[in-house]
Order: C-alpha cells, then structure tokens, then sequence
C-alpha cells in the first residue's frame, strides 16, 4: 500500500504485527517532502446542462408549467421545448433546449457564458395521474375546411414533438400516426403509433405491456406486427385550421331565390347517371405561315382546330381548312398574314364524352366507358355537360288580327278577321342556321305593303310587298330567319291589320350566373367558355 504525505521525513519500512493474528505483514510506506506537480487548468465548454426537475418523485410535468430562471435569462416550455427569455409583449423566445415530462428532464442547449449560472426553478406544477392518450377524435368548430389546410401538433410523453397535415383528400400515413380527416364535415380521427415487428426476441416485452391485445396484431407478407401506442400529452394537442364561412346571398343581388340553394352557395355540377366531357386543349406555334402549306399539330382525332394570331384575334375559317381526324390545317390560297399578328397560334383539342356512374367526395368520378385519349396533367378539364335532348328550328302559332296594339301576346287581341296567311299549303321555311327565339308581327300599313318587326330584334324590314317571296337576313349567321312565301298572302288585308307569328331557334334557353368572390386579384384576365355540341352522322 502506498499513500503520500506532505510532512518531512525519509522513507522507511516497519514491522507490523497485527491485533488478532500473529501473522507478520511487511508495510512499506513511501512519501515525499515537497510536492514537484505542475498546476494546470482548462476551460471546458459543454454541448448541453441537463437537470432532472422531478428528482426522486414519480411525478409527471404539466406543460406549459415550468419556469427556470438560468443566469440572467429565464427559461419556459411550450409543447416539450424549452424557449429563452420570452418577450413581455409577443411572448417570442428564442429556441434554447427541450423538456421531458415523462420523466422531468430538462436539457438546455443555450445560455449565457460567463455568468453564474446557478438554476432557481420559479415554477413547476406535476401530476402523478398518468393522462397520456394515444387517439384523438374531434370536430371542427367550423365547417367546411379548406383543403390541405389543417395542422395537428402535439408533445409525446417520452419527449419530442409530433406534427402532421392531412393530404387533399384527408388521409394521413405516417411512421407516427395514421387517420383521416372529412373536409366537407370538420370531422377526425387520428391514432398514434410506431409500426413495430413482432419478432421472438421482442414478443414477451410486448405481451407484458398493459395496452396489448392479441386482435392488435396483423400480418405483412409472412411478419406480424402491431402498432405500439405513442403516448403523447393530451393538453398539448392542437389543431390550426382555415375554415369557410358564408354570408347569406342577397335574393335581389343574385337573381333568384337562394333558399334551395345550399349554404355555400355552391352547386353540385357531377351527378350520377349525367354526361361529363374530359379534355385537353394546346397550341402550337407556327412562326412563317404561308398560302397553300399544310402543317400538323401531333395530335389526332381532335375535336376541333382553329387557329389565331398571337393578339388573339381569330383567322378567317374561310382561309384554312382542317382534318381533325389526323391533325391537319391546310392553309387556302386566299390566306394572307395582313393585319395578323405573326406567329400563328393553332389551338388543338382532345376529348371524350362519358357517363358518370359514381361521384365521390374528394372529387373522383367513375365513368361508363374507358378514356380513348391520353391526357396530361396540369391542362386537363373535366366539364358538366347539360343534355337538351333533340332540338329543331320551327314556326308556330300564327294568327291574324284586326290591328296591333303593341301587345305582344300570343293569342288573338280583338275581333277576327277574313283576311289570313295559308300555311297549311304555303307553310313559312325556316333553318336550324338562321332561326332564333322570337315573336313576330307583320303589321300592314297598306293593303298590299307591310313593315317586319319582332319582338326583341325591331324592325327588320319596311315597305315589303306580299307579291314577292320575303327572306330576312340574320347578320349574325348570314341566313335568312325565315321565308314568307307570297303565294301564302290571300286577298282582303287592309291597312292596320296584323299577322303574328313565333319562331323557336334550335337552341336550348338557360340562365348563366357568374359569381366572383371578393379578395385580391391574382389573374389579370378570367373567362369561361360554354360550348354548344351536337351529335351528327359523319360522313
């Protein structure tokens, strides 16, 4: 045995016997004078102080309720992390550490140097029931919730955070937690859990835990697993989320009366057993167009082709013609590039046409028929299509009567006269082109002349003689509205007397109500298009 000394003296060697036996043990002392050891000193900085606040106590933390005060900065928790002198006015901290309450740890990861840094703990409050959960269900206080929009966060017991956002259509999947969240309703279950193998080594741990029930386990291939429960602290869970509200619509505003309307506002366009168009509109370029070229856009069987020039404006279709089966746009001779601007943009569509035979929720549809084309993402459009049925241009109630009180009735107003228009063998002709939805009324101002004047469109035509046959002119489509035969006129009409008679166009009536809501504007320009489709017999 050894030992140092610093009093004076030699070394030595003496002989002990001792008390309870009579053995003889050597001793052998050895110390010096003076101590020849260099002092030395080195300043060592540590990553991290850690302390345990619940030493000795089986005691959980409640957050939110520690308080520390380290040096000259004080210390608090929020949701299982530790944040540095906290402001008095926007409660901002700078990020400084962590904190268990499982088990009371407390590790700090910032402080000041150089200061005295003795810990005084000024607040503290511990529970001993164990309140931990591992499953939330829970509704929004408003409904809808915007998509994508929603961020759950909570604290695990064991320390750490947790924190999760729903995908578009709810679902979340993660290697902590699984659940759905239902937008439309604000509603969500959410389980928290460690996807775990069962294995011979760990499967006695894990039957030994109290959550553990057989019905848990599940297969994978040929592994079995089960999904151990992650605890976290039930007041530290929240949710942040962006709701919609709506403000009753004004009846006047709008047009109608909203009460069927739902509360949103918005209407379901994709129903059940209702025609849906798929498509895809783009465009190509073509920088040097010239008369008699014949260019292709890559696309077949299109829907349509037209063609613009880069300010928009549309070509002249009596210019081009087009062969949308194999993507074709053949330039006429009399095509010319005056007062287009260069260069010409060929807009190209693909689409098809199915029934819908489910709808769901999130916005997926299920068709009757497979798609024919393959469409990208990003410019494809799935549109309502509202079905009129079989429509026709005609010519209906015409009667005579006595004068024109510019009551534009559809029944005779006043005596009958003598005088009519025969057609049952002069019926009056009519286009599904050049017909609109109209009332009109021939009035005579002389027994032989008549002015046309319609309802909507006024006067058409003045000083018309019933010797000939009369075929008004529709600006818009460049054919006749109708044809009023003069074979048709009998005799007897006199000045003041009056043939009514109503055109239906081949078109279908329906009211159109755009809605732009308040906010910011992101887009310099907004449109829709509403197309008018028909089927026909190609040849």
């Amino acid at each position: 045995m050894a030992f140092y000394s610093n009093i004076s003296g030699t070394n030595s060697e003496k002989t002990v016997i001792g008390a309870t036996s009579s053995t003889t043990v050597n001793i052998s002392v050895a110390y010096r004078d003076t101590s020849t050891a260099t002092s030395m000193s080195k300043q060592v900085v540590g990553a991290s102080l850690k302390t345990d606040l619940t030493e000795g106590y089986a005691e959980q933390i409640v957050s939110g309720s520690v308080r520390v005060k380290l040096g000259d900065s004080v210390y608090v928790d929020r949701m299982g992390s530790i944040y540095k002198d906290p402001s008095n006015t926007t409660g901002a901290g700078t990020l400084a550490g962590q904190v268990h309450y499982g088990n009371g740890s407390i590790e700090f990861s910032s402080w000041t140097p150089d200061k005295d840094n003795n810990p005084v703990l000024e607040s503290l409050a511990t529970q001993i029931e164990n309140t931990a959960v591992s499953a939330i269900s829970f509704r929004a206080p408003i409904t809808p919730i915007r998509p994508q929009s929603l961020t759950i966060t909570a604290t695990k017991k064991s320390g750490g955070n947790i924190s999760i956002t729903p995908d578009a259509s709810g679902v979340v999947e993660t290697g902590e937690v699984s659940g759905e969240f239902n937008w439309q309703y604000g509603l969500g279950q959410f389980v928290f859990r460690q996807k775990t193998k069962i294995i011979t080594a760990n499967r006695a741990e894990i039957e030994a835990q109290d959550w553990y029930l057989v019905e848990m386990e599940y297969n994978v291939g040929s592994d079995i697993y089960i999904n151990e429960p992650i605890w976290v602290l039930p007041e530290t869970i929240k949710f942040s989320a962006v709701g919609y509200t709506y403000i009753p619509l004004d009846a006047e505003l709008l047009g109608l009366d909203p009460v069927r309307l739902p509360s949103d506002g918005r209407v379901p366009i994709f129903r059940k057993g209702e025609v849906v168009v798929i498509h895809n509109t783009e465009t190509d370029e073509v920088q040097n167009p010239t008369a008699l070229v014949t260019f292709n856009v890559g696309r077949t069987r299109l829907s349509y082709i037209k063609l613009y020039d880069s300010a928009g404006t549309v070509v002249d279709p009596n210019t081009y013609t087009t062969n949308p089966d194999i993507g074709d746009v053949t330039l006429l001779n009399n095509f010319s590039t005056t007062g287009l601007v260069l260069p010409i943009v060929a807009e190209h569509r693909i689409e098809d046409a199915a029934m819908c035979t489910d709808v769901q929720i999130n916005g997926e549809l299920t068709f009757n028929v497979p798609i024919s084309h393959a469409y990208t993402s990003g410019q494809t459009f799935v549109s309502s299509a509202m079905m009129l049925g079989d429509i026709q241009a005609r010519v209906h109630n015409i009667f005579s009567q006595n004068s024109w009180q510019s009551n534009w009735l559809d029944e005779r107003e006043g005596s009958a006269i003598s005088a009519q228009y025969n057609s049952a063998l002069f019926p009056i002709e009519i286009t599904n082109q050049g017909a609109l939805q109209e009332r009109w009324a021939l009035i005579f101002t002389a027994p032989t002349v008549y002015r046309l004047v319609g309802e909507k469109s006024g006067v058409i035509g003045e000083g018309i003689s019933i010797s000939s046959d009369y075929s008004p002119l529709n600006p818009i489509t460049n054919a006749p509205y109708f044809k009023i035969k003069a074979a048709g006129f009998g005799a007897g009409w006199a000045a003041g007397n009056v043939i009514r008679l109503n055109t239906a166009g081949a078109t279908y009536p329906f009211w159109v109500a755009r809605t732009v809501k308040q906010g910011q504007s992101l887009i310099v320009d907004d449109f829709f298009q509403i197309q008018a489709r028909c089927g026909v017999d190609r040849v």
